[in-house]
């Protein structure tokens, strides 16, 4: 597992297989896998499984040496379990990756790599994506189609967000996700909530003591 880089996350955004599930579209070259340390904070990690060309990302949390069970993955929307973070912690994420290291700067690269897995559930999330997204992307330097790949990301999230009827609850034990594409729901017992919701803790603290 290698520490994520701004060239590793542009190569798996700018692959041509990365938007390509989302627009029925093929071709990219042959198939080949990377893994990424997104994150750490605490004594937990957030890392990613890529197979490029068919796309597959598996995003998992590890616990020292534990790998723990998937939070979600996506393989060309063909058959996908993708959402599970809110854009708020997308955003906590990306701050403090940004914090560590400059060349990660928010919005940039995370935010790029990781709102495939982050639901538009309502029109002020849908707002608050848009630039976000748009500037995360640019981050990246030249691809292609930079403003189209952002206008069909967010209506696809969205539209798809809307007609499942999914929303966002925090139902005492933290947030859960109803809908149908995702793993993070209660009844879910596979689903680590617990080591997730301490690793965003640890985000938050470590936000807190680097502005300090």
């Amino acid at each position: 597992m290698v520490p994520a880089t701004h060239d590793l996350i542009r190569r798996i955004v700018f692959d041509p297989g990365f938007w390509a599930g989302y627009r029925d579209s093929a071709g990219g070259s042959p198939a080949s896998a990377v893994q990424l340390r997104l994150l750490s904070a605490g004594e937990r990690s957030l890392e990613i499984e890529a197979l490029l060309n068919p796309t597959l990302i598996r995003v998992r949390l590890r616990h020292g040496a534990d790998v723990l069970p998937q939070l979600g993955y996506d393989d060309d929307a063909s058959a996908y379990l993708p959402w599970f973070l809110r854009w708020a912690e997308l955003d906590r994420i990306a701050q403090l990756a940004a914090l560590r290291d400059p060349g990660l700067r928010h919005p940039g690269p995370l935010v790029a790599l990781l709102s495939r897995f982050t639901p538009m559930t309502s029109d002020a999330e849908l707002a608050q994506a848009r630039p976000v997204l748009a500037a995360a992307l640019r981050s990246l330097g030249p691809g292609p189609e930079h403003e189209e790949q952002v206008e069909y990301h967010l209506r696809h999230w969205h539209r798809c967000a809307e007609q499942g009827g999914y929303r966002w609850a925090e139902d005492g034990a933290g947030w859960v996700l109803h809908g149908e594409c995702t793993m993070r729901e209660r009844a879910n017992p596979e689903f680590p909530h617990r080591d997730l919701a301490l690793f965003l803790a640890d985000v938050e603290a470590e936000i807190a003591r680097l502005r300090s």
